[in-house]
């Protein structure tokens, strides 16, 4: 993995639902830096569109965390 090729010591892989026990106990208890990948099953791809426009971001932010 790229992960441990860039020095990062604990590094686990992911790949059905009955792993997800297993990755609680890395993320807790395994030293930093942690890289967990999650792999997931191919699909259709979800219809959320990210903004990358930065003042929209900025704003929709500052509104949430206002409470707005």
């Amino acid at each position: 993995m790229i992960a441990q090729g860039s020095g990062i010591p604990s590094v686990l892989e992911i790949a059905s639902a009955d792993q997800i026990a297993d990755a609680h106990d890395f993320i807790r208890n395994q030293p930093g830096p942690r890289f967990l990948w999650c792999r997931v099953l191919p699909g259709d791809p979800t219809a959320f569109k990210r903004n990358f426009n930065p003042a929209e971001c900025r704003i929709a932010f500052r509104n949430a965390y206002l409470g707005a």
